[in-house]
């Protein structure tokens, strides 16, 4: 039989716990499906799995592993891009943008990355070939943040441009939101009316580290 296309909209919200043990991941999961076969628009929020829990060591942290200081760790940064970029055969500006944008983007959305962490991915950011300022926004969950945008589609391959935004603190210099909206219109597959297209987004509300598991950040 034929089958239209369907689309899911999946929101998570993530508790993400440290200890000397490793890392402590809740997950609570809510799925929003699609109005029929076809995206017609979503139905409410049915419902919402508090069962998800990973394992210390279960879920990745993008920044366990990274060098906390600034210098070290935008050298730890360059060298993996350079190895992405050592692995890809077609190599141009998009290219790049892509790669860095990816990696920038793995880092801070996670909500782990220290201050010289941070600073490190900003650096590297700002060496985008494409980077961009995309001026004052009010990220999700309605804070005021000014805009770095990253193109990470190439225009002469896809018929959508995907671009990552990241939206900063300009008083304490910390990640607010990344974000990836697809324009003029989301890709074709997906079924989705006419306009812009939030692709994803990771709001980081706050963070904080704490020296056992389930303690509560000094800022709480």
């Amino acid at each position: 039989g034929h089958h239209l296309a369907t689309t899911v909209v999946s929101t998570t919200i993530r508790q993400v716990w440290e200890a000397a043990a490793g890392t402590v991941v809740k997950e609570y999961t809510q799925d929003t499906w699609p109005a029929g076969g076809d995206v017609g628009g979503p139905k409410a929020v049915g419902g919402i799995d508090h069962t998800g829990t990973y394992k210390p060591g279960g879920w990745a942290d993008d920044n366990a592993q990274l060098p906390t200081s600034s210098p070290a760790a935008l050298a730890a940064l360059q060298a993996e891009v350079a190895h992405s970029k050592a692995s890809d055969s077609y190599l141009d500006a998009a290219t790049d943008n892509f790669t860095i944008g990816d990696q920038v983007a793995g880092d801070l959305d996670t909500g782990t990355a220290s201050p010289g962490q941070t600073a490190a991915n900003y650096q590297l950011l700002a060496s985008t070939p494409g980077a961009f300022d995309a001026g004052q926004v009010t990220d999700n969950a309605g804070r005021t943040g000014e805009a770095v945008g990253v193109v990470v589609s190439d225009p002469t391959l896809s018929i959508v441009t995907g671009t990552e935004y990241f939206v900063i603190d300009p008083a304490t210099g910390v990640i607010l939101e990344v974000e990836e909206v697809d324009t003029p219109n989301a890709p074709p597959g997906l079924h989705f009316p006419p306009g812009p297209t939030v692709q994803q987004y990771s709001v980081i509300l706050d963070s904080g580290r704490v020296g056992s598991t389930g303690a509560l950040p000094a800022n709480h």
